[in-house]
């Protein structure tokens, strides 16, 4: 099995996300399986964090103009990358209700003007949700079976909220729980890098060099 990873630069646009689909497509004809681990789009994790922490200061704007520059960065990438109207549809559908939830949290934050490790950590989780989405897409558009795989259902972590540390012997289990099903129907799981998950669910992310963490 090879892991492939690809920093926020090479999901950033379009055109980079098609190379990373051109290079994930080899890798599979020529010896499956394969794995994918990517980061957000360049520049929407400092997106998340700045809309958070001025949502903390009780402005009211952050989580309306955080959601309309999500959907038309990835709308825009979509619509390059999706041929067919139908999976392009059904991608934004997902992408927009990531986006949703992003901006109930960033409003949560701006009612109660606090911003806590716990909740930082989840909505900065929602770049590598929707990046993840539009590289599986682009895969399937180009007839190699893929799915988005949120790490949060695949790598334990402790609780240090900002700097988590896999728990390797649950992580090594979780993985093999939802990821060999995959690999072994042929399918290409992209798989989000950055965070994971408490053994209770709370979404941890794992610090400076989180995705090649993830796929390490």
């Amino acid at each position: 099995m090879r892991v492939m990873k690809f920093g926020g630069t090479s999901v950033g646009s379009a055109e980079a996300i098609a190379q990373v689909t051109r290079i994930l497509a080899d890798a599979y004809q020529e010896a499956p399986p394969v794995v994918a681990v990517v980061s957000a789009m360049s520049g929407v994790t400092n997106l998340l964090l700045d809309a958070a922490e001025s949502a903390a200061w009780g402005h009211r704007e952050p989580a309306a103009e955080l959601q309309h520059d999500l959907h038309e960065r990835h709308a825009a990438a979509a619509a390059d990358l999706i041929a067919d109207d139908a999976r392009r549809d059904a991608l934004m559908t997902r992408i927009d209700e990531l986006i949703a939830r992003c901006g109930r949290m960033i409003e949560s934050v701006q009612i109660l003007h606090d911003l806590s490790p716990r909740v930082r950590d989840l909505i900065v989780s929602f770049g590598e949700r929707m990046s993840s989405q539009l590289v599986a897409a682009a895969l399937e558009d180009d007839g190699i079976p893929s799915v988005a795989v949120p790490s949060d259902q695949v790598i334990v972590t402790d609780q240090v909220f900002g700097a988590a540390s896999p728990l390797l012997d649950r992580t090594a289990e979780q993985a093999a729980k939802v990821l060999q099903p995959l690999l072994a129907r042929g399918v290409l799981p992209v798989v989000t890098g950055f965070f994971g998950a408490t053994p209770s669910g709370a979404v941890t992310t794992l610090g400076r060099g989180g995705s090649d963490y993830s796929a390490s």
